[in-house]
Parts: structure tokens; C-alpha cells; sequence
């Protein structure tokens, strides 16, 4: 099992707060990830609102391989809500 250190997590979860939506997915993704069930309820609704929200940002290079809705739906699962 990784160890997930507070750092990182401190800087995933100031990153929910940033102007741009695809940086708020990105960070709530990474979180999910990261620490679960422990996520972060500004994480949470951030991945339910991109669940909802239409259409969804344009994000960088790496994302476009799969749809971008399929990170969201996939760390919802993670969640045990997908």
C-alpha cells in the first residue's frame, strides 16, 4: 500500500479552489485516488457537478485518450458510487 504523504494531499485539495473547472476535475480525481472514502466534500461535489455538468471543459494532452467523463465515473466507483 502507497503512503499517501499530507503534502500532497494539502496541495491536491488547495488546487480545488482554482478558477479553472478541468483543474478542479483533475484535483478531485487525484484525490479520489489518493485517499478514498476521505475525500475532501469540496472533492465530492466537484466530481458529482462534472458528473452533471454538460459539456465539460477542454482539457491538456493525456486526457483526450479516453472520454473525459470516464475519469470522473471511474473515481466515483472508486468511491462506491458509480
Amino acid at each position: 500500500m502507497n503512503v499517501v504523504s499530507v503534502a500532497t494531499v494539502e496541495e491536491m485539495t488547495c488546487l480545488l479552489d482554482h478558477d479553472s473547472f478541468a483543474v478542479r476535475i483533475t484535483a478531485a480525481v487525484a484525490l479520489a485516488y489518493l485517499i478514498g472514502q476521505g475525500l475532501p466534500d469540496k472533492a465530492f461535489d466537484t466530481l458529482i457537478d462534472a458528473e452533471e455538468h454538460d459539456p465539460l471543459p477542454d482539457f491538456p494532452p493525456g486526457w483526450s485518450q479516453r472520454a473525459q467523463r470516464g475519469y470522473v465515473a471511474l473515481a466515483l466507483q472508486r468511491l462506491g458510487l458509480g
